[in-house]
């Protein structure tokens, strides 16, 4: 029987450990051009997010009290722009009626559908849309085109939005500017 050289013997060595890290990478579903989830934008809440121009329109809600009755037009702005823009809405309800929603938005970060800043209110009439669907929406600001998403419609079932809640009578008390 013929002896193994010094040089056979590490051959033999480094082929073992190669195939062992082969398998080793195999088995344990190595994930080196796994797409890395964290990179991907989402919305971390209930409404949808969208950037028009130089407006970054966050967490788009529509919120009411049921089928039928006012519906708030609930989000976050951030304006980077240096100076006031305009942000129009155009919800398309289930029946296909186009509802429009414009709001000025100062510069830096500003909250819109708070019962407690009347200023900053708009109420849609979407008819019988219902609580838990989607309404399509366009939104448009400055130059920029009209972008298309869909926003959720909710009501007062989870407690952070019971104060974004508009009666009729609610309704009918806010300043028309």
């Amino acid at each position: 029987m013929d002896s193994l050289t010094l040089e056979d013997l590490l051959k033999t060595r480094l082929t073992s450990l190669i195939l062992a890290g082969a398998m080793a990478a195999s088995v344990t579903g190595c994930a080196l051009a796994a797409p890395v989830a964290t990179l991907k934008d989402y919305d971390p809440s209930d409404g949808v997010g969208v950037e028009v121009g130089e407006v970054e329109v966050r967490n788009l809600l529509l919120i009411a009290e049921k089928p039928d009755t006012p519906y708030n037009v609930v989000f976050s702005a951030v304006n980077t722009s240096g100076e006031e823009q305009t942000v129009n809405f155009t919800f398309v309800t289930a029946d296909g009626k186009e509802v429009s929603a414009e709001f000025t938005v100062p510069t830096g970060n500003t909250r819109f559908g708070n019962i407690k800043d009347k200023h900053d209110i708009e109420v849609v009439e979407l008819g019988k849309q219902e609580i838990g669907s989607t309404v399509e929406t366009y939104v448009q600001s400055g130059n920029s085109d009209n972008v298309s998403v869909e926003t959720p419609v909710l009501d007062d079932t989870l407690v952070e939005y019971k104060d974004y809640i508009i009666t009729a009578e609610k309704a009918a008390e806010l300043p028309n500017d």
